[in-house]
């Protein structure tokens, strides 16, 4: 005699579905299609020569938090559009914890 197995609904499911498989790698093919090499190096570039042409033609701003810019790098910019995806998966209840 075979056991069969359990219903889904007699099994135990987690509530918290934060961690579902599914929604992880929807995320990731999101990003891998949008957020592609190609597309980020541009990014990296058109913002630094945007800043840098908005830093030459506002000279008269010497108290300006624009005059703190930092190259933007590549590696800066794939952390930040990751930590997006990230915070925008699911919600915790403080920020601390992203």
């Amino acid at each position: 005699m075979t056991t069969r197995p359990k219903p889904l609904s007699d099994t135990v499911i987690s509530k918290d579905l934060s961690m579902h498989p599914l929604k992880i790698n929807t995320q990731w093919l999101i990003s891998i299609c949008f957020f592609t090499v190609k597309f980020l190096k541009i990014f990296v570039t058109e913002t630094n020569n945007y800043t840098k042409k908005f830093l030459q033609a506002h000279t008269d701003l010497p108290n300006s938090k624009a005059r703190y810019w930092k190259t933007l790098t590549f590696a800066e910019l794939k952390g930040f559009v990751a930590c997006l995806i990230n915070t925008g998966g699911h919600a915790q209840p403080t920020i601390a914890l992203y």
